[in-house]
């Protein structure tokens, strides 16, 4: 800091040899080669007619031979009716290096900031790309899920139910938040207990798949029948916390095998009945023909006619029970009934003729009357 008169001499200065001098007659005796015109255009222009401000010039500075670039800011001061100057200077170098160092850290700081600003957009980016792809393959995975013909239900080890695809949701005609949170055996089974043989406990005991073939359940007002397969879903340390039930419809497989054995059996009944039907015509075939020698040999009796009329009788029976035996054998088919126009009184009375004998034997007397 110095301190100058209004003739440009300096009052104060760090340098006291210069202490009394005017500024600009130093300036000339220690660099006679360099014209201090900055100099002298600062004090006699600037700081003597009452000047306030800032400016640079090149002058003495302490343990320096050169002159220095220097930094300058002065402001008028009065002393006892005395207009003086007072001026505060300091090298640039001194001044501008801080400075710049402020700035350079503030540059710095500014371009970490927008560093990390983009860095972190970029990241931002990243995610939220990389979310937006996680959700697409959600969304995939509940549509393939969904898609599944068959049942699929989650349960936890609470045995509650916590996911169902649309195929057990169009089976019971409810909504899938119908079975969130609810019991298995109570939503699927319609029980307050655990069902009997449940797989999914099988797997949370064991750890391994449960499968169950055939169950029955009845759907609404209809009877189905499933194929169970329970999954066991496990934790990072291989704990079973999740059972993935596989609900498998095979009501139309167990109908058809029903079917097939019931046609089986109907073959077994025919296969049975042909033989039975050809076991008993043999032994027909040698009545019929016994009865015939049995009419020649009666013929010859001279009161024949009864015994020939009921001989006529077992002959025509065997001979109707023979064509049944016949189309039996024919068709492998229960006899196909024939209609045609018949003489009802002669059926009755060859059902009566039948009789005859049982009644006599009872002493039953038959009285017969048909009206016409």
């Amino acid at each position: 800091a110095w301190l100058i008169d209004g003739h440009g001499q300096l009052l104060a200065h760090p340098n006291r040899t210069m202490e009394g001098r005017r500024a600009v007659e130093v300036m000339r005796e220690l660099w006679p080669g360099n014209e201090p015109f900055i100099m002298n255009e600062l004090i006699h222009e600037q700081m003597l007619p009452d000047g306030e401000g800032s400016g640079e010039y090149t002058g003495w500075h302490m343990g320096r031979t050169e002159p220095v670039r220097k930094l300058i800011a002065y402001c008028p001061i009065t002393i006892f009716g005395l207009q003086w100057s007072l001026a505060v200077s300091a090298p640039y170098h001194e001044v501008m290096e801080p400075l710049m160092n402020s700035i350079i850290g503030l540059v710095v700081f500014l371009c970490c900031f927008i560093v990390i600003i983009v860095v972190g957009t970029g990241l931002l980016q990243l995610e939220r790309a990389h979310k937006r792809r996680i959700d697409q393959e959600l969304n995939w995975s509940h549509e393939v899920f969904d898609s599944i013909t068959d049942g699929i239900s989650i349960i936890d080890r609470d045995y509650k139910v916590r996911l169902v695809n649309r195929a057990i949701s169009l089976w019971h005609g409810k909504y899938k938040s119908a079975f969130e949170d609810q019991p298995c055996y109570a939503v699927f089974q319609r029980q307050q207990q655990h069902c009997q043989g449940c797989p999914a406990r099988e797997a949370f005991a064991t750890g391994r798949p449960a499968v169950r073939k055939s169950v029955s359940t009845v759907v609404g007002d209809q009877k189905y029948y499933f194929d169970l397969t329970a999954f066991p879903l496990k934790n990072a340390q291989g704990n079973t916390v999740q059972v993935a039930e596989l609900v498998k419809d095979v009501t139309r497989e167990v109908n058809l095998q029903d079917e097939l054995l019931q046609h089986e059996r109907k073959d077994m009944i025919v296969k049975m009945a042909s033989q039975i039907a050809q076991e008993i015509r043999n032994p027909l075939g040698a009545l019929t023909l016994n009865i015939d020698l049995l009419e020649d040999e009666i013929d010859n009796l001279a009161d024949s006619t009864e015994v020939g009329s009921l001989l006529g009788t077992i002959k025509q029976e065997l001979d109707g029970l023979n064509r049944v035996l016949q189309e039996d054998l024919e068709c492998a088919r229960f006899p196909q009934i024939n209609q045609s126009k018949q003489d009802i009184h002669a059926i009755l009375e060859d059902l009566f003729g039948l009789l005859e004998q049982d009644l006599l034997q009872r002493r039953i007397t038959c009285t017969r009357s048909f009206e016409y």
